[in-house]
């Protein structure tokens, strides 16, 4: 969904002039595509790491979580 995201506001930007609302990250998309996408991209590298994270931490210790249980119930 991220990269979806991205794509669609780069080439939003890009070839349709559209503006992005966000004050910080259209600053940094005005200067450099290349930047924004680097931050876009750690960003989602950073929490899918962190959501690794507390999924091994819970299996060590045997924790179950509710969004777990929710998601299995639905799935």
């Amino acid at each position: 969904m991220g990269f979806l995201y991205w794509l669609t506001t780069v080439l939003d930007v890009i070839y349709f002039g559209a503006v992005k609302v966000n004050p910080l990250l259209a600053g940094i998309l005005d200067l450099n595509i290349l930047v924004y996408s680097g931050i876009k991209l750690w960003t989602a590298i950073l929490i899918g790491f962190m959501f690794y994270k507390v999924y091994t931490i819970e299996k060590t210790l045997g924790i179950n979580s509710h969004l777990e249980q929710f998601f299995a119930r639905t799935s």
